[in-house]
């Protein structure tokens, strides 16, 4: 069913091709799951059907390649034979995949879209066939060769492929596109509309069919080159629709984007190269942006970086066994000069780390601190 390669991998692994530390996950393991994560450098993925007995083919095929899609029941054509295959590149900020595929449907039920685990968005290009999407607001769109499409698994909808049809899309990140879209991300049909009124569509239409021509000849490198300017492009595009009337750090994106840096610098906190360069590439802004967003609140990224550590390390000091040496756990939360680390949690919380540790006052503080994350 599935051709798996990475970096260091031939093309002809059939079997696991990246260590459990590249990606939890593998085709062979069957459909991804949110705990399997991303992986932690781009990965290329190949998938066919014709690897498959033919009355296996059409399960096979939606086991793998639908993670938040529904499928239809087949019918008795594609109980007999089905033929799909995708060709791509899994990054760790998102996808890029080319898809050919005899026609398919399914939905997205309101309680999956409800329960949705991923916040990607895919944003893709029709290249032959057609799509049919019924989405949420009740727009019924049509998507034909060179005709932009959306699809987000937290709204529910429906759609249907015709035969023979092939496409090409990417995943982003929804933190990706707040900025995009001075803030809230707006309805499929809203996003489709801008894409296509763009003055940058021409050329996304044009990189995107290129990059379908030659996908299958190019290196998980340069895959993951290309989808780094695709992303780009395609977020120019939107940005040139829906920021022409304000600018591009209108206040609401920059709340947005603060909640989106608070929870990437939470995630990140064992990074010893964790910045604010690191940050503002996260959640895929400029570094300008996201100093601004900061100081709307009179922050500091190293400010905030350095208190989410310290209050990290202060509730560690009341948790961790106390035979655990101090200086072993600030290097983990990446205090790597003690002499500073010790001066700054003085300052936040009026004694040094011993004497926190010692204070019988300890398990007084991790309740209330418990009490406060509730």
């Amino acid at each position: 069913m599935q051709q798996i390669r990475s970096d260091n991998a031939s093309d002809s692994s059939k079997s696991r091709a990246w260590s459990p530390e590249i990606w939890l996950w593998s085709p062979a393991e069957g459909k991804w799951t949110p705990d399997a994560g991303v992986p932690s450098k781009s990965v290329q993925l190949s998938l066919t059907s014709e690897e498959v007995p033919q009355r296996q083919r059409y399960d096979g095929w939606t086991n793998i390649a639908f993670y938040d899609f529904e499928p239809d029941a087949p019918n008795d054509t594609q109980r007999l034979d089905f033929k799909a295959d995708t060709i791509g590149t899994v990054t760790p900020t998102g996808t890029l995949f080319r898809y050919r595929s005899e026609a398919i449907s399914g939905s997205r039920p309101p309680s999956s879209a409800l329960s949705s685990a991923h916040d990607d968005i895919a944003i893709g290009l029709t290249l032959a066939g057609e799509r049919q999407h019924a989405t949420s607001t009740g727009a019924a769109l049509s998507a034909g060769p060179n005709d932009f499409f959306v699809y987000d698994p937290t709204k529910p909808s429906r759609v249907a492929w015709r035969a023979n049809h092939m496409a090409i899309a990417l995943t982003l990140r929804r933190n990706a596109l707040v900025e995009a879209f001075n803030g809230d991300v707006p309805a499929e049909e809203r996003i489709v509309e801008a894409l296509h009124k763009s003055r940058l569509a021409p050329f996304l239409i044009a990189q995107l069919r290129l990059l379908a021509e030659y996908i299958e000849q190019m290196s998980s490198m340069e895959k993951g080159m290309v989808f780094g300017s695709v992303a780009d492009l395609t977020l120019g595009a939107l940005r040139s629709v829906y920021q022409q009337h304000g600018p591009a750090d209108a206040p609401m994106a920059r709340r947005a984007m603060l909640v989106a840096a608070t929870r990437y610098i939470d995630a990140h906190l064992n990074d010893l190269t964790l910045d604010a360069d690191a940050v503002a590439r996260g959640i895929h802004c400029s570094r300008a942006t996201l100093y601004r967003c900061f100081a709307d609140r009179d922050l500091t990224v190293a400010g905030a970086i350095r208190m989410a550590r310290l209050e990290r390390m202060g509730k560690l000091l009341q948790t961790a066994p106390s035979r655990t040496p101090i200086a072993t756990l600030a290097l983990s939360n990446g205090f790597v000069d003690l002499r500073t680390f010790n001066r700054q949690f003085a300052k936040r919380f009026g004694m040094t780390p011993g004497e926190f540790r010692r204070s019988p006052l300890r398990h007084v503080r991790s309740a209330l601190a418990d009490s406060d994350s509730d």
